[in-house]
């Protein structure tokens, strides 16, 4: 052990760090780490904190001799030294000796109950200039409670005296910088701030109530009257946001919140499990994944694969898995299992990733497994199914939100057929008309089409058999704009490939259907069959793959053939086998289920 570890702690220990006090914020830091057991720990405060650069070291005095600690760390202790007594605080990287995965195994099982039993949980953001700091802190205090009970962190807020808020100059630069601050997207600060019974933020030499964050996010997000904040930190608020969401009832509760927070960020792969573990609304299902920091992160990730489906009974855990575009094999992990580190753009609503008890799953009829046609043997996964058809041609993948769809400001590449709209256009003019759509009237042909690139969902996240009929006018109505308008492009293209597109003629109607359709195929591909079906899959969809309906899966998938066995590409939309068409013949009895080895 290190020195300043001369012990290893049991299972009914922990330590806890003094900051010695200082009557000047510019003398070195000092402090003592003391081991209690669990029961006969002093009142004490938890810091929660963003580790920063491993690379920028700070010297401070522990125990008597010199220690070495990121820069992060020596700065937010600093912050919580007080000039005439000692401050008893709990500190992760000091209070759990790092390199000793044993301990640290133990240690982060308890994390929970330390952040929960702290009397306070202390936030360090970082340094900012006082300006800054200055503007949020007159922002935050000059909400006012809107509805809900003002000691709710989810009440609604805005502000009355804009002029007293904002003084001289708007205050969006400052809070930008405050919600883009790294802490509100780091893994373990959600369960930090959601356990504790009190909490204070601490940003450059302002303090704040423990509900500066969700308060100022809710405001901005949810649009109150007031001023309007420029969009370009909107995205980063909603990271505040969200940390304060509570869950859904849900089959299962760990597979939701790793879904909800998959895009937040973790120095080590395995914490974007273990991460989470501590949050109240897992219950018992926090412990049917064990902490072990002797295994790597593949197999931490496996074991959670594995839990989930023995929890569950089923296989909605397939829905979540995400491939880069360019994905063909199964190289240091098994393609079934989620890479939780990896976060791509999800399938929106079509909406495969949580449980049976969820809207998500909509018209999809589910089977679950009959007994034995799932199992698990030596890191495989054996599944019992039905193939649907084979890819024949697929688009090249559909762009962010920024560019997915809209065709009025095409790139070099986009005379290409497999450009998304160039591909969509084919399939109307082969399969649904040779011509572009006129008048209002819409054959099966054009509803599915138009169910298809928005993965089944209506307006305002509704699926298609859920929405009222007024809902579906519209609906179908914006779709028949879109056509209309990428339909007319594509032909000017063709005829005056450079001459400028006059889009205002086509008035908005297709906005609201374009918006939805990037929406839910942002980072997905569209593709056909060989029995001429439209779908949208994942990118990393090739030529041959096949389409297959699974016992026990929510969604259809795709798959790719790796000999006698098949890798797991991601889940699908078609939407001629979205009601459970294929899972009604097999219980039949007229389509015969297959097994499929998944590696």
């Amino acid at each position: 052990m290190e020195t300043l570890y001369p012990n290893r702690l049991s299972n009914s220990q922990i330590r806890m760090l003094h900051i010695l006090p200082s009557a000047s914020s510019e003398s070195p830091l000092s402090c003592e780490l003391r081991q209690y057991e669990v029961d006969d720990v002093p009142a004490y405060e938890a810091l929660s904190y963003r580790w920063g650069d491993s690379n920028e070291r700070r010297e401070i005095t522990c125990n008597g001799a010199r220690h070495f600690v990121t820069a992060s760390l020596r700065d937010a202790l600093i912050r919580l030294r007080l000039t005439d007594e000692v401050r008893i605080v709990w500190a992760d990287a000091l209070c759990i000796a790092q390199s000793d995965d044993e301990e640290k195994s133990t240690q982060v099982r308890r994390m929970g109950l330390i952040y929960h039993r702290a009397k306070r949980v202390a936030v360090w953001l970082g340094h900012v200039e006082a300006e800054h700091s200055s503007k949020v802190k007159r922002v935050f205090e000059s909400l006012r409670c809107v509805s809900g009970d003002p000691e709710d962190a989810t009440s609604d807020w805005y502000i009355t005296d804009e002029a007293a808020a904002f003084g001289d100059s708007p205050p969006w630069h400052a809070l930008q910088l405050f919600f883009e601050n790294s802490w509100f997207r780091r893994i373990w600060c959600i369960q930090e701030i959601r356990l504790s019974r009190d909490s204070v933020y601490y940003w450059g030499v302002e303090e704040y109530s423990k509900y500066v964050a969700v308060r100022l996010a809710d405001w901005e997000i949810i649009g109150h009257p007031g001023a309007v904040a420029p969009i370009s930190y909107i995205p980063s608020s909603t990271y505040a946001w969200r940390m304060n969401n509570r869950m859904w009832p849900d089959k299962c509760h760990l597979l939701q919140v790793l879904h909800n927070y998959r895009s937040w960020e973790a120095t080590d792969r395995r914490d974007k499990v273990y991460g989470i573990l501590g949050l109240p609304e897992l219950g018992e299902e926090s412990s049917i994944v064990p902490v072990h920091y002797e295994k790597s992160a593949a197999e931490v990730y496996y074991d959670v694969a594995v839990a989930i489906i023995k929890w569950t009974g089923d296989l909605a855990i397939l829905a979540h898995v995400r491939h880069e575009v360019n994905y063909d094999d199964h190289s240091g992990y098994e393609s079934w299992i989620p890479q939780w580190d990896q976060w791509f753009p999800p399938f929106r609503k079509m909406r495969g990733g949580l449980s049976a008890a969820s809207r998500a799953y909509g018209v999809y009829k589910f089977a679950a497994p009959r007994e034995h046609a799932t199992q698990l043997c030596c890191r495989q996964l054996m599944v019992s199914g039905s193939i649907y058809g084979t890819v024949l041609s697929k688009s090249c993948s559909v762009g962010t939100l920024s560019n997915a769809l809209t065709y009025v400001t095409p790139g070099d590449g986009d005379q290409t057929d497999d450009h998304p709209i160039n591909f969509l256009i084919g399939y109307w003019r082969e399969k649904v008309s040779p011509e572009a759509p006129v008048g209002n009237v819409l054959s099966p042909a054009m509803k599915s089409m138009a169910r298809t690139l928005t993965t089944g969902v209506v307006f305002d996240w509704g699926l298609y058999h859920e929405a009222s009929e007024k809902d579906r006018v519209k609906y179908l109505q914006s779709f028949l704009d879109y056509i209309k308008l990428i339909y007319a492009h594509c032909e000017h293209k063709a005829e005056h490939r450079s001459a400028e597109f006059d889009i205002s003629r086509f008035g908005d109607g297709w906005k609201s259907y374009e918006y939805f359709a990037k929406s839910y195929s942002s980072g997905c591909a569209f593709f056909l069959t060989k029995n001429g079906s439209l779908g949208v899959g994942p990118a990393c969809l090739r030529k041959d793959d096949i389409i297959v309906v699974i016992e026990g899966a929510h969604t259809p998938f795709a798959l790719r053939r790796r000999g006698e066995n098949y890798l797991l590409l991601g889940e699908v939309y078609m939407d001629e086998i979205m009601n459970g068409e294929l899972i009604e013949e097999m219980e039949k009895e007229i389509r015969t289920a297959q097994q499929f080895c998944l590696i």
